[in-house]
């Protein structure tokens, strides 16, 4: 699980429905903020996988009354979602948003592509 630096904000990987093991960013050119932390995931060629935000008890939403989740895959930042700050939201319990795909299309042609693990394919240079 990725947790950014206020200890509120958390994002998990999920494969099959569990949680996904995950890696430290170790390449120096990538460099983590207090606004984003990078994770790898082992990959498996097939499997759908999502991603689940979690806004932690006691986190601050300073003047914002809305936060934006967008996943980036192989470097592509992606469409995603707002977590919306409402007088439901509780101090206690927190909230959670999850990101299963990409949408494409509009209106009743909109379609919702599951993201998915596709085989890896390397080449000669």
């Amino acid at each position: 699980m990725a947790i950014l630096e206020d200890q509120r904000t958390e994002v998990v990987v999920f494969v099959d429905g569990q949680p996904a093991r995950e890696y430290d960013n170790d390449d120096d050119t990538e460099l983590d903020t207090e606004r984003s932390v990078t994770k790898y995931v082992e990959v498996v060629s097939g499997k759908e996988f999502s991603f689940t935000v979690f806004l932690q008890p006691g986190f601050t939403w300073g003047r914002a009354d809305t936060i934006v989740a967008r996943p980036s895959i192989d470097g592509k930042q992606l469409t995603g979602i707002c977590l919306a700050k409402s007088k439901g939201f509780r101090e206690l319990t927190g909230m959670s948003g999850l990101i299963t795909g990409e949408w494409s299309g509009s209106g009743s042609n909109a379609q919702l592509f599951k993201f998915a693990f596709t085989d890896l394919q390397t080449r000669r240079s």
